[in-house]
C-alpha cells in the first residue's frame, strides 16, 4: 500500500473518531466503565499520545533512523498482516506503557476533538515528506510489535485508530444502554 492510500485510510478511521466524539453526549464520552478502565475521551487522548512522538520522530533525517535502528531486511507488512500481529501480540493482556496512559485535563469535547485532528495533520503533513523507499528501509521500535518500518508504523496507527474507535463505540452503546 503506497503513502497516499495509507493516508486515505488513516483519514477514514480518524473521522469516524471525530463523527463518534461529535455525536455521543459528553457525559457518555468521558464517563469510566470501571475505575481501571478508560473512557471514551481517555481512548482518544491516548491516541493523541501515541501519535505525538511518531510525528516527532518523523521530523528527523532518514540517517537518524539508519543509524539508532538500522535498515530493514524485509519488505514492509501488509495492513491486514499488521492487524493479525497486533492482535496477537494484545492477546496476552499487555497494558500501554505510562507514557501512553491518558491523563485529561477537565471535559472539553470541542478542545480534544481539535487536539485529536491537530495531532493527525501533523502526522500526514510529516509522513508526506518521506519516500515510499526511505519509509520501507527505515526501523523504528515499536513497545509491543518491535522493530517496524516507517511504513508499518503507519499501517498500525491507522488500525490502534480504528481498534479504539472500536472500543469506544461498544462502551459508548452499553453507556446508552445503561
Amino acid at each position: 500500500m503506497e503513502k497516499v492510500a495509507i493516508l486515505s485510510l488513516l483519514w477514514t478511521k480518524a473521522d469516524a473518531v471525530v463523527s463518534f466524539m461529535n455525536h455521543i453526549p459528553s457525559e457518555v464520552l468521558y464517563v469510566k466503565p470501571a475505575e481501571n478502565v478508560w473512557s471514551a475521551a481517555e481512548n482518544v487522548q491516548h491516541l493523541i499520545q501515541s501519535a505525538q512522538p511518531f510525528v516527532r520522530v518523523l521530523g528527523r533525517p532518514a540517517s537518524y533512523f539508519v543509524e539508532k535502528w538500522g535498515q530493514a531486511s524485509y519488505a514492509s507488512r501488509s495492513y491486514e498482516v499488521m492487524v493479525s500481529t497486533y492482535q496477537k501480540a494484545l492477546g496476552g493482556g499487555v497494558q500501554a506503557p505510562s507514557v501512553f496512559v491518558p491523563i485529561l485535563e477537565g471535559n472539553n469535547t470541542e478542545e480534544l476533538v481539535k487536539a485529536f485532528t491537530s495531532v493527525y495533520k501533523e502526522l500526514e503533513k510529516v509522513f508526506l515528506v518521506w519516500s515510499e523507499s526511505d519509509l520501507e528501509n527505515c526501523l523504528i521500535p515499536h513497545p509491543l510489535l518491535g522493530p517496524i518500518t516507517l511504513k508499518e508504523m503507519m499501517l498500525f496507527t491507522v488500525y490502534h485508530t480504528e481498534h479504539h474507535l472500536q472500543i469506544m463505540q461498544r462502551r459508548g452503546e452499553l453507556a446508552m444502554l445503561g
